[in-house]
């Protein structure tokens, strides 16, 4: 009895092995056939020319980038007020509109400045002739010396008097000191204003500036110029394209707040066609010459879809 089951166990474990076989083979013709189906295809006509596609494959050098956020700011932010006080005539500007270096955007009110001036050039005038007068006679011994020094000292105040009106006239207009735009307007026309006080933000648009802080071992890479660091600017609203910036700063310690370093990048806006505002990624990159892969273009990948063959 012990026997029968020994050898009713023997021919199972061969029938097993027998199904496991014929499944094998079943499953390597039905390969043999997908595979002979799917590199088939149409047969062209004699004759005919097929245009084929020829990308050269490209190697890939190691390459790692680590990205720090930022918002982009203009390079230069100025609040622009008069440095004398008096009545607003002339703002007619809108926020937004671009001034260049050297236009007045906005001017005082100059009658009183201007009758200051003409009574400061009398007095500078009248007090020139004495000191003319009184260095004739004092050369020629007909007066004291005092005398002299007296008219001398009248003559440089009353000339310093008229340089200062002179210079509070030319103070009544409001001067672009570089080309930009209005950001802010802060006051209106016929408005009194104080000396100081704000009256335009104007900023440089020339240039863009993006603010990082990386951590301590970026920095002192780009401190030394070491590792090969480099860093882009790519914008969140500008996917693909990527800015290499015509400056770039880092603090000489850490900042307080977080314990990093400050990286400050500068992008040229020739045209201005960048704003401000723009959040963004600053990418610095490291690149070595280890070789890791070669890059083929995705086009010579065949697909079921695209219809080509599996030989493409």
């Amino acid at each position: 009895m012990v026997h029968v089951i020994f050898a009713n166990k023997k021919h199972t474990n061969l029938t097993e092995k027998k199904m496991i076989t014929i499944r094998k083979n079943m499953l390597l013709i039905l390969s043999s056939a997908i595979m002979a189906v799917s590199c088939s295809g149409r047969h062209d006509a004699p004759g005919t020319v097929r245009t084929v596609d020829v990308a050269t494959a490209e190697s890939m050098a190691d390459t790692s980038a680590r990205k720090y956020p930022f918002i982009s700011e203009p390079c230069r932010t100025a609040e622009l007020a008069f440095r004398v006080g008096g009545h607003i005539v002339k703002l007619d500007v809108q926020e937004g509109q671009f001034f260049r270096r050297g236009e007045v955007i906005a001017a005082l009110d100059a009658r009183d400045f201007i009758v200051r001036k003409r009574r400061a050039a009398a007095i500078c005038r009248q007090a020139k002739a004495e000191y003319e007068r009184t260095t004739r006679l004092f050369k020629a011994g007909n007066i004291a010396e005092q005398e002299y020094e007296r008219a001398r000292a009248d003559y440089e105040r009353a000339k310093a008097d008229y340089d200062m009106a002179a210079d509070e006239l030319d103070r009544t207009r409001l001067i672009a000191p570089f080309s930009g735009y209005v950001q802010t307007q802060h006051v209106e026309r016929y408005q009194d204003v104080a000396a100081g006080q704000p009256v335009v933000t104007f900023i440089d648009m020339s240039r863009i500036k993006a603010e990082a802080y990386v951590p301590e071992d970026i920095a002192a890479q780009l401190q030394q110029n070491i590792g090969g660091r480099t860093c882009l600017i790519s914008f969140d609203r500008m996917s693909g394209r990527t800015f290499r910036p015509a400056e770039t700063y880092i603090t000489r310690t850490a900042t307080g707040n977080n314990m990093a370093f400050k990286l400050t990048a500068l992008i040229d806006n020739g045209k201005s066609h960048l704003p401000g505002g723009m959040s963004g990624n600053m990418l610095i990159g490291q690149t070595s010459n280890k070789f890791v892969g070669v890059a083929v273009p995705q086009k010579a990948v065949w697909s079921p879809s695209s219809g080509g063959s599996c030989g493409r």
